[in-house]
């Protein structure tokens, strides 16, 4: 789900996106 990945590291980049998709920010 790309929209998902996006729409849940828009909602927390600098909190779990970061430990989560590290490559992605």
């Amino acid at each position: 789900m790309i929209l998902d990945r996006r729409n849940f590291i828009r909602n927390s980049s600098l909190g779990t996106g970061a430990l989560l998709f590290p490559g992605s920010l």
